[in-house]
């Protein structure tokens, strides 16, 4: 098939600001091409493209900023690349306003995933989210932090998957300590994280970003958490290296971790961290908001209510024998393979793209 992905106006490929969803397009693209698929990128310039994928530079991008908009963005992008669209098999559209998809659902086969929120009001067929937990709160009209979000919307779902042979066990034994992993933002939890460590003396390791690269706002609270945890010995806080070393730290902290907390402070769509570190070998302990429970599939200790976490973290402190330790690293490891992989992904996609090129869909 001939199929069309499009990425977000904000940044090239990798984002600079490593957000989740421009690397899962990525993973997309790659495995959409080495299952035989031609496949076109379009992304903002600085993208690099996947080898056997052919990138399309979008005229704008807005880099993070306010300006130019996300809809001067996608119409821009629509503006210079309409023609060509409309000789593919089918659209895929991943960007926010879904502005290409609208004009291509008119006239081609086009589906559109929902990187979080609620579905555009515009936009109320074909979409595709990334949980059932989602999916069910588009359906009442939703979004993620369970506002009013316009009217509902029926949905398939994918998950999302990431390249397990990129994320993989080291080899080296587990240590003790806890990783909280992830963007400096209240609602990643890490606040409650860090109460969690003075109240039951785990040790914590909080890794993120240096806050010299990240956004203002970011880099802000990243201080604030440090001042936060200043003075526990069972707290530390990493800021991850830039590339090259960025991955290959992360995969060791994700590695090296008794498990990995995660405690979203609103309804998570899905939450990368999850199965990288599961494809790492790790467990995950975290609370039960959106789609937590769903993708960590039975792998780790998933609560109903913040406060029992406490409880579930105690009991992951006690000793475990190499044996225990081998086959929980086992079981999470093969879950994320056979389940979160980006090459099952793909697949589950070509199957929405070959439904919708038939003359299928829904909502």
């Amino acid at each position: 098939m001939r199929i069309g992905l499009i990425a977000s106006h904000a940044w090239p490929l990798p984002s600079p600001a490593r957000t989740g969803d421009s690397q899962i397009i990525l993973d997309l693209s790659r495995s959409l091409a080495e299952l035989g698929h031609e496949v076109t990128l379009f992304a903002p310039d600085g993208t690099i493209a996947p080898e056997g994928v052919r990138l399309a530079r979008m005229p704008m991008c807005s880099k993070g900023q306010a300006e130019p908009s996300t809809y001067q963005c996608e119409q821009a992008c629509l503006d210079e690349y309409a023609v060509e669209l409309a000789m593919l098999d089918v659209v895929h559209d991943c960007s926010v306003n879904k502005s290409v998809a609208e004009w291509c659902m008119k006239r081609m086969p086009t589906i559109s995933t929902l990187w979080g929120g609620h579905a555009p009001k515009h936009m109320l067929r074909n979409l595709v989210a990334q949980s059932h937990a989602q999916r069910a709160r588009l359906a009442m009209g939703l979004d993620d932090y369970m506002q009013e979000g316009g009217p509902g919307a029926d949905c398939r779902v994918v998950w999302n998957g990431i390249d397990t042979e990129a994320y993989k066990p080291t080899g080296n034994p587990k240590q003790d300590f806890f990783l909280m992993f992830g963007r400096w933002h209240p609602v990643r939890g890490i606040v409650q994280a860090i109460e969690l460590a003075k109240a039951t003396g785990i040790n914590l390791l909080i890794a993120g970003e240096d806050p010299e690269r990240d956004h203002p706002y970011q880099a802000d609270y990243a201080r604030q958490m440090c001042e936060l945890a200043r003075g526990c010995d069972n707290i530390a806080i990493e800021f991850l290296p830039d590339d090259p070393d960025h991955h290959t730290r992360k995969v060791e902290l994700y590695s090296d971790a008794r498990g990995l907390l995660f405690m979203p402070q609103f309804e998570e769509p899905f939450g990368l961290p999850q199965i990288e570190a599961m494809a790492c070998g790790t467990p995950v302990i975290g609370v039960d908001r959106g789609s937590v429970r769903e993708i960590t599939a039975g792998t780790g200790s998933i609560c109903p209510r913040q406060n029992d976490l406490v409880l579930a973290v105690c009991a992951w402190m006690q000793p475990q024998s190499p044996a225990g330790q081998l086959a929980e690293l086992e079981l999470c490891r093969k879950v994320a393979v056979d389940v979160f992989d980006c090459k099952v992904m793909a697949a589950n996609y070509v199957k929405l793209y070959e439904e919708v090129a038939s003359g299928g869909g829904w909502g």
